[in-house]
């Protein structure tokens, strides 16, 4: 949905290299970012503060991410699961979100841009 949108915005098109990638590229989908106002965001990057208030819910785990494995395991033996229902993620793009991809994608941005 807004793939397209962001292409058509910032997309160098002399660059031969993009030309049959449909895809924005981090840098394209940072500069977006940048120019675009909070209130506009898709609610899969809009900070976390505009679509939830920690006060108002009361919360019995907090899972993050980073320990998905882990804090899935711990859900469902809280919630007598264990045994009964597996939870698995893939991450679809397989890039595994390796230190070298993510130091890559910030080696494309301006100090002033991280």
């Amino acid at each position: 949905m807004y793939g397209k949108a962001i292409v058509a915005e910032y997309r160098d098109r002399q660059d031969k290299n993009l030309t049959s990638v449909l895809e924005p590229t981090w840098k394209e989908f940072v500069t977006y970012l940048l120019n675009t106002p909070v209130t506009k965001f898709d609610e899969h990057w809009m900070p976390i503060w505009m679509l939830c208030s920690p006060c108002i819910v009361r919360y019995d785990v907090i899972a993050k991410m980073e320990t998905f494995s882990e804090d899935t395991q711990f859900t469902l033996s809280q919630a007598g699961l264990e045994g009964k229902l597996t939870v698995e993620w893939k991450h679809r793009t397989g890039t595994g979100g390796s230190s070298d991809t993510i130091a890559d994608y910030y080696s494309q941005l301006t100090q002033s841009e991280v």
